[in-house]
């Protein structure tokens, strides 16, 4: 009796199972790409997770779309964890029915100090006028070192947003979010330091998400 010869998957690594779903993917061959992106997602890869978040997406498979995507952001990856909060704020079809799982999974990765997490349950509190909780997570994340909480620590207390305005204030987190490399920062006090008329907030808001989610939007949705 002769015996079968072991398929080639069982010895590769992660990331080489993963360059292969994403060929086979690139070919439209999904039934192909799952199952690399699978035996990735088994060895740990994070972005393999996403992937296979997205086409569990594509099959209206929704409650598999959500384990995919929780695990992938706990795996760290950036793409899953913006997809989770764009979905959690918006309702989106098809998985309006999904929001507050979707955001119960946010604020678990927050409380677990995933810095990006926290970002964006202060923008989620935001949204709501919950400036006071807003507050909280962008202050938790500013004394996790990130940049982007300490920028928008600065933009609460030079537009007053729920509290009084306090523009020395503002420029204090603005120092602290250049010193972490946040390059809006940096231009915001240049700009605070000019003649220049100062932005309206829905401009500032534009701003804000382009800045910081085009290119994780992007990269997320380009397939």
């Amino acid at each position: 009796m002769s015996l079968q010869e072991p398929d080639e998957i069982e010895f590769l690594d992660s990331q080489t199972c993963y360059e292969r779903g994403l060929e086979a993917k690139e070919q439209e061959d999904f039934t192909e790409a799952a199952k690399w992106f699978r035996r990735a997602a088994e060895l740990g890869h994070a972005e393999a997770l996403f992937e296979m978040a997205r086409l569990a997406l594509r099959s209206d498979s929704k409650e598999k779309y959500v384990e995919w995507i929780r695990r992938a952001a706990w795996a760290g990856d950036e793409r899953a964890i913006c997809e989770i909060y764009k979905f959690a704020i918006n309702r989106i079809y098809p998985l309006e029915e999904y929001n507050e799982t979707l955001r119960l999974i946010l604020n678990q990765l927050a409380d677990a100090g995933q810095t990006l997490a926290i970002l964006l349950m202060g923008h989620l509190f935001s949204l709501k006028h919950n400036y006071d909780q807003a507050w909280d997570y962008y202050i938790k994340g500013a004394k996790a070192g990130d940049a982007a909480s300490c920028y928008f620590l600065g933009e609460v207390c030079r537009l007053g947003k729920g509290r009084r305005k306090d523009i020395d204030k503002a420029r204090e987190w603005y120092k602290k979010a250049v010193k972490l490399g946040h390059k809006q920062a940096e231009e915001k006090l240049k700009e605070m330091d000019s003649t220049q008329k100062p932005k309206t907030y829905l401009e500032l808001e534009r701003e804000r998400f382009k800045y910081e989610y085009e290119k994780l939007f992007r990269e997320a949705f380009r397939k």
